[in-house]
């Protein structure tokens, strides 16, 4: 299952040059009735993408590895794979993301 969230300017607010959480309350349900988990999650700037990078934070970056979740970010896209993560290391990677 893969899930994609875009930003456009006006969604999330934040002040030049300073690194704002996107997705502080975040919460993902990925399981479905048939044991289905989330495999991916992609973040896309739609604006800015040559000033602006999303990154995570160190919590985000320490679940992520341990939970074998891959990191990639390029051209203004985060895409965070990985097989069979639990819907609680989801929400804390996603809590952790932020754009600066």
């Amino acid at each position: 299952m893969t899930i994609t969230v875009t930003l456009t300017n006006g969604i999330t607010s934040y002040t030049e040059n300073q690194t704002t959480l996107l997705f502080p309350s975040a919460t993902i349900a990925g399981t479905l009735g048939d044991g289905n988990k989330v495999d991916t999650v992609t973040v896309a700037l739609n604006t800015d993408a040559t000033t602006r990078s999303l990154t995570l934070n160190a919590t985000a970056t320490v679940t992520a590895s341990t939970a074998g979740v891959a990191v990639n970010y390029s051209a203004g896209t985060l895409t965070l794979s990985g097989t069979n993560v639990a819907d609680a290391d989801w929400n804390i990677i996603l809590r952790g993301r932020s754009v600066y």
